[in-house]
C-alpha cells in the first residue's frame, strides 16, 4: 500500500512521533545509524533522520540505514505502523522519547521484545512504557548505562523474561509487579543497584530462574512466593542486602539449585523444603544468617553439593538423608551450628544404604558438632569414590 504520509517536510503536529536524540561520532568512528523495523500486510515506516533527509520503508524486515555528513546531535523522528522495531545501534549514544503509539501496534507475540537489547549507550527520559504491552522479552537488555525509574510496568505484561537483565545503573523502584506476569526468568538478572520494594510476586509466575540473581542493592521485603514457582534456579543469588523471612517455599518447586545463594543476611527461618525439590545444589549456601531448623530434606533430593555450604548459624538437625542423592559435595562444609549424627543418619537410612550417592567430599567438613561413627556411616555408601576431608573437624568416632 502507499505510504499515508511523509514525516519531513509535516510542519506541524513535531511532537507527535517517536523521537531519537541521535551523537554518531562521539562514541565511535563511524557515523551511520539504523533500525530494523518488521510489520505484516499493511505496514509502514516514515522516518526523518534530522539532517534535512527523510525515508520511507515499505518492506518489512529491511534494516534503514542513514550516514551522517558530519558528527553532530540529530532528532530521528520515527512513524511506523509496524508490531516490531529493533533499535540495535549500541555504539552510538541516544535519548528517546515515550511516544509509543506512534511506533505502531508494539502490543502482539513480539511486543517490544528486544527493542533496546543491547543498546549499551542508551539513556532516556520516558518514565512509563506502552500502557498494551504484552511481551517485554530482552526489551532493555544490557542497557547498563540508562536507569529506569518506573514505578510500575503495565498491567497487560506477562513475558519479562530478561528484560533489565544487565541494567546496572537502574534503581527500578518498583512496589509490585503485573498480575499476569507468568514468565520473569533473568528479568532483573544484574541490576546490581535496583532497589526493587517488591513485597509480593504475582501467583501466575512459574519461571523465576535468575530473575533476580546479582541484585545485590534489592529490598525485596517479600512474605512469600507464587505458589506455582517450579525453578527457582539463581532466583535470588547475590542478593546480599535481602532478609527473607519466608516460612515456607513453594509445594511444586523442583528446582532450587544455587537459589539463594550468597544471601548474607537471609534469615530463612524454614522447617521444611517442598517435597518435589530435586536438585539443590547451593541453594544455600553462603547464608551465614539463615537460620534453617530442618530435621529432614525431600526424599526425592537427588543433588545436593554445597546445599548449605558454610551457613554458619543454620540449626540443621538432620536425622535422615535422602535415598536417592548423588552427590553431596561440601553440603554442610562449615555448618558449625548443625546437630548431626552419623548413627542416626544409619539406623534411617535404606536397607541396601544409599547405592546412588558418589561423592562425599568434604561433606560436613568443618561442622564440630557432626558426631557417630564415620566407619559405619560410610558402610552405608558402597558406591562412593571420592572421601576427601568429609570429616575434618568434626567431632565424630572411626
Amino acid at each position: 500500500m502507499p505510504i499515508p504520509y511523509r514525516l519531513n517536510p509535516m510542519g506541524k503536529n513535531e511532537k507527535k512521533y517517536f523521537e531519537l536524540i541521535v551523537k554518531p561520532g562521539i562514541l565511535t568512528s563511524s557515523m551511520t545509524y539504523g533500525f530494523t523495523p518488521y510489520w505484516n500486510r499493511g505496514g509502514y515506516c516514515s522516518v526523518d533522520w534530522g539532517d534535512g533527509s527523510w525515508e520511507d520503508a515499505v518492506t518489512s524486515r529491511t534494516k534503514l540505514n542513514h550516514t551522517y555528513a558530519e558528527a553532530g546531535t540529530y532528532t530521528v523522528k520515527i512513524k511506523a505502523e509496524c508490531y516490531y522495531i529493533i533499535f540495535g545501534a549500541s555504539s552510538i549514544l541516544y535519548d528517546c522519547s515515550e511516544n509509543w503509539d506512534f511506533l505502531g501496534s508494539l502490543i502482539g507475540s513480539s511486543g517490544a521484545s528486544q527493542i533496546f537489547d543491547t543498546c549499551s549507550n542508551l539513556v532516556h527520559t520516558f518514565k512509563s512504557l506502552p500502557s498494551t504491552l504484552l511481551y517485554g522479552y530482552c526489551m532493555f537488555r544490557a542497557c547498563n548505562k540508562a536507569d529506569f525509574i518506573f514505578e510500575k510496568l503495565p498491567d497487560g505484561l506477562v513475558n519479562g523474561g530478561h528484560m533489565f537483565n544487565g541494567c546496572s545503573k537502574s534503581t527500578l523502584p518498583l512496589t509490585s509487579l503485573p498480575e499476569g506476569l507468568t514468565n520473569g526468568a533473568g528479568m532483573f538478572d544484574g541490576c546490581s543497584n535496583a532497589t526493587l520494594p517488591l513485597t509480593k510476586l504475582p501467583e501466575g509466575l512459574t519461571n523465576c530462574s535468575s530473575m533476580f540473581y546479582g541484585c545485590s542493592n534489592a529490598q525485596l521485603p517479600l512474605t512469600n512466593l507464587p505458589g506455582g514457582l517450579t525453578n527457582g534456579k539463581n532466583m535470588f543469588c547475590l542478593c546480599k542486602t535481602a532478609k527473607f523471612s519466608f516460612v515456607s517455599l513453594p509445594d511444586g518447586l523442583t528446582n532450587g539449585s544455587s537459589m539463594f545463594d550468597s544471601c548474607r543476611k537471609a534469615e530463612l527461618p524454614l522447617t521444611s523444603l517442598p517435597n518435589a525439590l530435586t536438585n539443590g545444589d547451593n541453594m544455600f549456601s553462603g547464608c551465614g544468617n539463615a537460620q534453617l531448623p530442618l530435621t529432614s530434606l525431600p526424599e526425592g533430593l537427588t543433588t545436593a553439593r554445597g546445599m548449605f555450604y558454610v551457613c554458619l548459624k543454620a540449626e540443621i538437625k538432620l536425622t535422615k538423608l535422602p535415598s536417592g542423592v548423588t552427590d553431596c559435595y561440601r553440603m554442610f562444609y562449615g555448618c558449625t551450628n548443625a546437630e548431626i549424627n552419623l548413627d542416626t543418619l544409619v539406623a534411617n537410612a535404606p536397607e541396601e544404604g544409599w547405592t546412588a550417592l558418589t561423592n562425599i567430599s568434604y561433606m560436613f567438613s568443618n561442622c564440630p558438632k557432626v558426631t557417630g561413627s564415620r566407619s559405619a556411616f560410610l558402610a552405608k555408601c558402597p558406591n562412593v569414590t571420592d572421601i576427601t576431608d568429609a570429616f575434618l573437624g568434626t567431632n565424630t568416632t572411626e
